[in-house]
């Protein structure tokens, strides 16, 4: 979608998204990875830790709309070890 720019436009996304160091050491975000970064939870409406205009960013970014209403979500908190 970004061709040329597709690193540049991961890595602020995952900046604007609170994903963490994009990289390829351990607990960095892989650009690498084939399913991508979830932006779901982070466009939620019931998100208040990214702000209004980082979300409309990450949307246009992403080339997807932002929900009108909160969306269900689970945390993978959990998940880390």
């Amino acid at each position: 979608m970004h061709g040329d720019k597709a690193d540049r436009v991961f890595r602020e996304i995952a900046d604007l998204g609170g994903f963490g160091n994009v990289g390829s050491g351990p607990g960095d975000v892989s650009p690498a990875y084939a399913g991508g970064l979830d932006v779901a939870g982070v466009l939620n409406p019931a998100n208040t830790a990214v702000s209004e205009k980082a979300k409309d960013r990450i949307a246009q970014l992403a080339g997807v709309k932002r929900p009108d209403a909160p969306v269900e979500t689970t945390s993978s908190a959990n998940k880390k070890a």
